[in-house]
């Protein structure tokens, strides 16, 4: 299999035309003529060099972030108004936070920069578990739901530690 800079001209060129590359920062192409005489042309990203990038909504920490934000809004939207718009409001941030913080890490594409925005998304689940103390304390919900939302950001956190782990090389001595 030769690697091949991608074409930007639609077609199938000849391989004099297409230069082998050896850049980390292009994505090359594999081309397969089939006994036809058609091209099919393939993008993948060497796995050794940049892995592709998944889809943030394809990460579960993400998706179980989001569903728990959703249930803290829909649980604070039918308090009292000063508790909505002093508790609440707090509470729904830093749920909100959580999700926003992993997805924008995942956007920047470097390790440490990925890394960086989960541990502000771990300082959000905490600020959340504070918030969410606060509300059972002030009898805002109840015990049974404070501990099913309680048990969902401990969850969570393991999850977050976990992919925050995942995130960069592999080192091969360790």
């Amino acid at each position: 299999m030769q690697l091949r800079v991608m074409s930007q001209e639609s077609g199938v060129k000849s391989q004099h035309s297409e230069r082998v590359v050896k850049s980390p920062d292009v994505i090359f192409s594999n081309t397969n003529v089939s006994t036809e005489g058609k091209a099919s042309k393939k993008t993948f990203r060497h796995p050794w060099i940049y892995p592709a990038p998944m889809d943030i909504n394809d990460l579960s920490v993400y998706k179980r972030s989001m569903r728990l934000a959703e249930e803290i809004w829909t649980e604070v939207h039918d308090w009292p108004s000063f508790a909505k718009y002093s508790v609440g409001t707090q509470l729904t941030q830093a749920a909100d936070s959580i999700a926003a913080n992993i997805s924008e890490g995942h956007g920047r594409y470097h390790f440490s920069e990925n890394r960086q925005f989960c541990y502000y998304a771990r300082g959000s689940l905490q600020e959340a578990r504070t918030w969410l103390q606060k509300a059972r304390s002030r009898q805002l919900i109840s015990k049974e739901r404070f501990e099913t939302l309680s048990d969902e950001l401990m969850t969570l956190r393991r999850m977050l530690n976990g992919y925050i782990r995942s995130i960069g090389p592999k080192n091969k001595n360790s």
